[in-house]
């Protein structure tokens, strides 16, 4: 071949290299210019304990390029699974071999391809690890004067016990726009915290929250993965009265309304009624409205008050020294007023509606029982229940008339059951109904002067109620449950007994029972609040009733009894509120926010495991407070202390999307 027939060959075979080289499905051994070409695809689990490839787990797509020309060559590899692109990386090969790695998560299980250049690798993914997924949502608030803003909070519980991490990305609209942005729950003890980027830990209970602000008063349907999780509403229900139907009442507040924030968004203070010249002894919330709070006051030992003041300003509307026992119930625009022997029906503005005259003669009041915050009235639509010393009297709501007497001395409601309950026996009667459906004795068998305090709390299928023993070093206090269809008793459990400080270590403190001989010191003797009723959510499918006492807060699954691991250990604390994912419990320097362990685990939520409270309040004092409550209503709790009402309330989170957009940044 002459010169120029060599130098044509030469330069077509050049054009050839060129027009190859940005392909990397070819590979030239052309020892004047090199390639790089993708000689091998391997597909393996990323961890050694996968022996093969599993959905949703990570794993590693490894490529084996080489240059089978003898220059150094630099090129673009294009990495691709099921047509859709990977990862284009460029890679530079001399006349060696390299290995390139492309993390990647099989998110379906079957067959996929991945190619790299013009090499194909067929793989089979197995069926994907069961991660056992929940999904929640709420409606929640953030109140102040100027009004309040609303925030739909969607939690998603994931639980893991692989051994090695899983990815998972949860699917959520709300109304269809979809949230993209997760992060890790802080109200969950768990080792992460902040944005939730996809990857599961090993034997990992994770949950993630995501905020979203919207308008007040709509309702929000919400998904998860393509399935309905419920409606999250922002449409207030009134949470008028203290205790009742346990849709309108009770000291729990919804989960998501307060979070892990509060804040202080008004505060108060009280003054004395006119002619009391005594300190105050305890000051607690009746009951919200939309407009105004009620309070009870004790003046000394002997000397009670009721009131009722503008939630927002504190202006007090009226202030009257009252006989006890005193209580107070309001529904709708009426107030319900119980002192000494009166009860009352009034409006808001003050105008009598009738009175009646009701016997309270040997009434037990609550501190001669040594318990708190029991209620002696409830309302419903059309009637009142009245407790009182020998019968539960109950009225017309609007007329006043009295319509009957049904046995027992304290009473609750749920659904379309009336139960009633004096010192020794438990009652169910019907709405309307004059006999019970049945009745349950108290069991005093190992327990002499066992008898029912006040205290109760109910559904329609369980009455939780409270006994003790006042018997010195030995008094102790137990939660009985007892089945809503036929007075079975569920179970039992002690809540608390007489505890024993030391007189040289007043920080060892022990139960009374567990001083076998003589120790200088002092017996201190129990008290319990009311039971509160938690709905479970994603920990506990069951509700659970929690009940606070001198030795701290405990947790009881309502249909086993089983206590839960988690609750608040809190020695001369109780609580304010609880529920499964955190405990508000009330002191004298603010507003404490304790989340709990997760179910099963460490952690115990001791107040001396968090740093100071949520809500620090301000260091005025009028009096010093004792035996501090509070009350969630109308989007806010109601914190009584030192001689001031603070107003306490959620915030919008920062993290929360505006209502429509998607979270994208």
């Amino acid at each position: 071949m002459d010169w120029f027939s060599r130098r044509k060959a030469l330069a077509a075979l050049g054009t050839g290299i060129s027009g190859l080289a940005g392909c990397s499905s070819v590979g030239i051994s052309n020892p004047l210019t090199g390639s790089v070409e993708v000689e091998r695809i391997e597909v393996e689990p990323a961890h050694d304990d996968q022996s093969e490839l599993i959905a949703r787990t990570e794993s590693d797509i490894v490529l084996t390029l080489a240059n089978p020309g003898g220059k150094e060559a630099e090129e673009e590899v294009t990495v691709s699974v099921d047509g859709e692109e990977v990862e284009t990386f460029s890679e530079t090969v001399g006349d060696g071999r390299n290995y390139h790695y492309v993390e990647y998560t099989f998110e379906e299980t079957g067959e996929h391809v991945v190619t790299a250049g013009d090499r194909e690798k067929r793989v089979e993914v197995t069926e994907a690890v069961d991660l056992q997924v929940r999904g929640e949502t709420g409606g929640t608030f953030a109140a102040s004067p100027d009004g309040t803003r609303g925030v739909v909070t969607v939690w998603v519980t994931v639980a893991s016990e692989t051994e090695f991490p899983l990815s998972y990305e949860p699917t959520v609209e709300i109304d269809g726009e979809p949230v993209e942005e997760f992060y890790y729950d802080e109200m969950v003890a768990q080792r992460n915290d902040g944005k939730f980027e996809g990857e599961l830990e090993t034997h990992e209970f994770t949950r993630l929250v995501a905020h979203r602000e919207v308008e007040v008063g709509d309702t929000y349907e919400v998904t998860l993965d393509g399935e309905s999780i419920g409606t999250a509403s922002t449409e207030r229900e009134p949470l008028a009265a203290r205790y009742g139907e346990r849709d309108r009442g009770g000291p729990s507040v919804p989960r998501g309304v307060i979070g892990s924030e509060p804040e202080i968004v008004e505060r108060f203070p009280v003054e004395k009624p006119d002619g009391v010249d005594v300190d105050l002894e305890k000051m607690e919330t009746m009951a919200v409205t939309e407009d105004r709070i009620y309070m009870r006051f004790r003046w000394g030992n002997q000397r009670h008050s009721l009131a009722s003041y503008d939630r927002w300003s504190g202006e007090e509307y009226w202030q009257e020294e009252i006989d006890d026992p005193a209580d107070l119930v309001v529904f709708g625009d009426t107030e319900y007023l119980l002192g000494g022997g009166t009860l009352t029906a009034r409006s808001a503005d003050g105008d009598e509606l009738w009175q009646r005259e009701v016997e309270v003669d040997g009434y037990a009041t609550e501190a001669a029982l040594g318990v708190r915050d029991s209620a002696l009235m409830v309302p419903t639509e059309d009637r009142l229940y009245v407790g009182l010393p020998d019968e539960v009297a109950v009225f017309d709501r609007e007329s006043g008339e009295r319509e009957r007497r049904l046995d027992g001395q304290h009473t609750a409601l749920a659904g379309d059951a009336v139960y009633t309950w004096d010192q020794g026996t438990a009652r169910r009667y019907e709405r309307g109904g004059d006999e019970p459906a049945w009745t349950a004795d108290l069991d005093t068998e190992d327990s002499a002067g066992l008898r029912f305090t006040p205290h109760g709390v109910a559904t329609e299928d369980a009455l939780v109620l409270v006994s003790h023993v006042r018997a010195g070093e030995d008094t102790k206090f137990l939660l009985h449950c007892y089945d809503g269809e036929n007075g079975e008793e569920r179970w039992t459990k002690t809540v608390v007994t007489a505890i024993h400080r030391n007189e040289f270590n007043h920080d060892k403190i022990v139960p009374a029972e567990a001083i076998t001989t003589a120790e200088d010191g002092q017996y201190i003797l129990p008290d319990v609040t009311q039971p509160v009723l938690v709905d479970g959510g994603a920990l506990v499918d069951d509700q659970v009733v929690y009940v606070g006492s001198t030795a701290g807060c405990r947790g009881y699954e309502l249909e086993s009894g089983e206590e839960i691991p988690h609750a608040f250990e809190n020695h001369g604390t109780n609580p304010t509120v609880a529920r499964l994912d955190i405990g508000y419990f009330g002191s004298h320097d603010g507003l404490y926010a304790v989340p709990p362990g997760v179910r099963g685990g460490s952690g115990t939520g001791n107040l001396d495991a968090v740093d100071g409270p949520a809500v620090e309040l301000p260091e005025e004092m009028k009096w010093e407070s004792h035996q501090i409550t509070s009350q969630f209503g109308y989007d806010c709790l109601y914190l009584p202390a030192n001689g001031y009402v603070n107003v306490i309330s959620g915030t919008v989170p920062e993290r929360a999307s505006t209502a429509g957009e998607t979270d994208e940044e």
